[in-house]
């Protein structure tokens, strides 16, 4: 018996010579991954910038003391720290009370959200082995990046161009709206921090050897860009504001100046991130990163090898992050507080009573804030059981004599526990700011700014919960359903009071039933119910994972 091989040649036996080939047929993969993503980013940021316009007009549209007043408020240096200073031009107009309440947020949360959904698509597909899978079709070698960044380009630029249509007809209905162009100028320069962010992300991704890491060098990077815009403005300098590109977007003045060419900065600086990482796309290898990951040593440590010790191990930089910016956070909201008891306490408005509780109203907001932001973290905390099973290392873990309901107890327990230690610091520095001046009311003791914080331990532990409850029934979904419910916690706290929403219904949501203000009587009702629903939520969820198969991907 004789045998015969027979070998065929193929089109894709190399690498097409065009590093583009396919780059349509990529574009349409990419864009029906993510189609969802860019409108939820377009609807959720248009929507919260119309919603805060429309807002505005009706509190300061037609009452100039009311705007005078904010705008005091909007120019104390503590604000002016967190948010950017206001221009002498703009500080009048509606326009220029409507980028003080959402420019540096809003603008960084795109920014930030941009950098995730370019490394997701890049870095995140190689570490997932779906970049070597669609490699072997005839692919070119830049057409993932290529196709990523124009579309998250275009998204960007789309979502800046619609918020001057949806700001400019609202301010119009004011006599000191500041314009249209402002409207526009507005938009654009957020749009130029998202463009920012995609160009971060593009080069992050060659850089890191995770995807993970490729985002903790972009949100580093942003950082040190906040940090230095934040320097400039408690300094008085703009040239340290000039530095930074978040200050370039500061600079375009919506309302003021209407400057647009900081814009063309930051899309320059994005096109220069862009070119480098289409140069060390050449040079790398796939899956690999310019930094090389770090060699672990050989023999880990015994905490290491405990469940707690490799939860807290493989967040300790995601957590190292999270008390930096909470004590910088907890310090200047605490100074903010102070600014508003020095504000009022040199007035003659409402007399003592209604000072009093103004400042208790503005400790409560703080601390609100705070909490939100804590929440953030402790769903990220959380959820990283799911991302250690996806990895495998739930798998591992319980392949030794560690039982499932043992490793999810202990894994639980390090996210509520930081998140506890988290409340505490943050309202110790919030009291630690307002106490540093020497003028502070001191009956408004450390207690008083740790209880206004710790207040909304158990709506944050319900949000958790969510998650739990997802992990053991619908893993797959879990985080993802976790952050549409914080999404929407998030509307409800900021925007929901001043809707048109019953307060009955509000009351029912878990930071609005909570009593925030400090001084008040403590009502034991709402932390029992809500602290009772996380309880369980988390058995329920806690059966489910005992029952299903590990892993589930």
């Amino acid at each position: 018996m004789s045998t015969v091989a027979v070998s065929a040649t193929t089109g894709w036996a190399r690498s097409p010579k065009h590093t583009l080939a396919n780059l349509g047929v990529y574009s349409v993969f990419t864009w029906k991954r993510n189609w969802l993503r860019l409108v939820i980013w377009a609807v959720v940021t248009v929507g919260m910038i119309g919603f805060v316009a429309d807002y505005y007009l009706g509190i300061f549209g037609h009452d100039k003391t009311a705007m005078q007043g904010f705008s005091d408020i909007a120019a104390q240096p503590p604000m002016n720290w967190l948010i950017g200073t206001v221009s002498d031009a703009a500080a009048l107009t509606l326009g220029g009370a409507i980028w003080s309440k959402y420019w540096m947020f809003g603008g960084l949360m795109l920014m930030i959200g941009m950098l995730y959904l370019t490394t997701r698509n890049l870095r995140g597909d190689e570490d997932a082995g779906r970049a070597e899978l669609m490699r072997a079709y005839p692919l070119g070698l830049h057409s993932r990046l290529a196709a990523t960044i124009w579309i998250n380009v275009v998204g960007s630029a789309i979502i800046g161009l619609l918020c001057g249509p949806v700001v400019a007809p609202i301010i119009a209905g004011s006599d000191w709206g500041g314009g249209a162009t402002g409207a526009y100028a507005f938009g654009l320069s957020i749009a130029g921090l998202a463009i920012l962010g995609v160009g971060i992300g593009a080069l992050t991704n060659q850089l890191a050897p995770t995807n993970g890491g490729a985002n903790g060098i972009g949100i580093g990077v942003i950082a040190v860009f906040y940090v230095i815009r934040l320097m400039g403005d408690m300094n008085n300098s703009s040239t340290l504001v000039w530095i930074s590109p978040i200050g370039w977007g500061q600079k375009v003045d919506p309302w003021g100046a209407n400057r647009l060419w900081p814009i063309l900065l930051q899309v320059a600086l994005a096109a220069v991130c862009i070119v480098i990482a289409w140069v060390l796309e050449r040079r790398r290898d796939l899956g690999a990163g310019l930094f090389a990951a770090r060699t672990g040593s050989a023999h880990a440590t015994k905490f290491t090898t405990t469940s707690v010790g490799l939860s807290l191990r493989t967040q300790r930089a995601s957590i190292i992050a999270w008390f930096v910016g909470v004590v910088i956070m907890g310090d200047l909201l605490g100074s903010v507080v102070q600014k508003m008891h020095d504000l009022l306490s040199n007035s003659t408005f409402g007399g003592a009573d209604v000072q009093s509780g103004l400042v208790e109203g503005v400790i409560a907001l703080m601390s609100g804030i705070v909490a939100l932001c804590i929440t953030a973290f402790g769903i990220q905390s959380i959820s990283t059981v799911r991302a250690n099973e996806e990895m495998g290392l739930a798998e591992a873990q319980l392949a030794g004599p560690l039982s499932r309901m043992g490793w999810a107890l202990r894994r639980l327990a390090v996210a509520f526990a930081l998140t506890v230690l988290m409340l505490l610091v943050a309202g110790y520095m919030m009291g630690y700011a307002y106490q540093a001046a020497a003028n502070a009311d001191q009956t408004l003791t450390m207690a008083v700014f740790i209880k206004a914080v710790l207040v909304y331990l158990p709506a944050i532990i319900l949000l958790m919960s969510v998650f739990v409850l997802g992990f053991g029934w619908w893993p797959r979904q879990s985080v993802m359903v976790a952050w549409i419910v914080f999404g929407l916690m998030f509307v409800f706290m900021i925007v929901g009071v001043a809707t048109k929403i019953p307060q009955k219904v509000l009351n029912l949501m878990p930071f609005q039933a909570l009593p925030a203000i400090p001084l008040d009587p403590m009502r034991w009702t709402p932390v029992l119910v809500e602290l009772g629903i996380a309880i369980v939520l988390m058995v329920v969820g806690l059966i489910g994972f005992r029952r299903r198969n590990v892993p589930v991907l």
